[in-house]
């Protein structure tokens, strides 16, 4: 018998009841919080207390326009100027000095002269979240809020690798990458006219809402920053030219 219910912004991975103090001590993302019941095991509203952890959601990401250094930041109140605080040089595996960063030096989450960005709208099925490019409308994505979660980072991935060209060309875009909260999945999409998109590869891991997504200059690595305090990296060479098979499994079948 349900006593009652509180609704969370993101996936709770543990959960311990203390029966004495009448808390419900709950993990989420990078949160340790306190949630308060009475004695008829009704959740107070609005006690909820949160412990200190040593760890800051990551709130913007990027790679740089050459190599695979990797800017990142946790503070959401900073302009563009002083987004980024750390670097991770990827192909050295080791986290880089505290010298200024120039911003200049990083790639934006969208190079297309085509601005992309996800809206909601109203189907025969509920509310849903479309793919629109500029002012076009690219199909609605096959994502329901209680079950998948909601778009809250999305980036461009150029289909052909720039290989030495210039870094601020703007590339013809051949995937729109979405990140979510809830199940905190990102999803990778062809950029096209198809209606849901197709879907070329999920990734999944994170435990806390994807807030940022950056893909590098030769299209071939994604990086993605989370409220779960951790910067993942993820593969997507040869996503265009893949079979259905690999870009699912990450292999064939005979």
């Amino acid at each position: 018998r349900m006593l009652s219910e509180r609704a969370m912004a993101e996936d709770v991975r543990a959960v311990v009841i203390d029966s004495g103090r009448n808390e419900a001590i709950v993990a989420q993302a990078s949160d340790v919080q306190i949630h308060p019941y009475d004695q008829a095991g009704k959740f107070k509203q609005k006690d909820e207390e949160a412990l200190t952890v040593a760890v800051e959601p990551v709130q913007h990401i990027a790679f740089a326009k050459d190599g695979y250094r990797i800017g990142s930041g946790w503070r959401s109140d900073t302009d563009d100027e002083n987004r980024l605080q750390r670097v991770f040089d990827l192909s050295e595996g080791k986290l880089l000095g505290r010298a200024p960063i120039d911003p200049n030096d990083y790639l934006p989450a969208q190079r297309t002269a085509a601005r992309w960005q996800v809206r909601e709208v109203t189907t025969d099925g509920g509310v849903r979240c479309q793919l629109v490019e500029g002012d076009q409308p690219r199909g609605t994505l096959p994502l329901i809020w209680s079950r998948h979660g909601w778009p809250t980072a999305w980036c461009t991935l150029q289909e052909t690798p720039a290989g030495n060209a210039d870094p601020d060309a703007q590339p013809a875009t051949g995937g729109v990458v979405v990140g979510n909260n809830g199940r905190n999945n990102i999803y990778v999409y062809r950029a096209g006219d198809a209606d849901p998109p197709t879907l070329l590869r999920q990734f999944r891991e994170h435990t806390g809402a994807v807030a940022s997504l950056s893909t590098s200059a030769d299209g071939n690595y994604l990086v993605s920053g989370s409220h779960d305090a951790t910067i993942s990296v993820w593969n997507l060479q040869d996503i265009f030219t893949a079979s259905k098979s690999v870009n699912r499994w990450g292999c064939d079948f005979e």
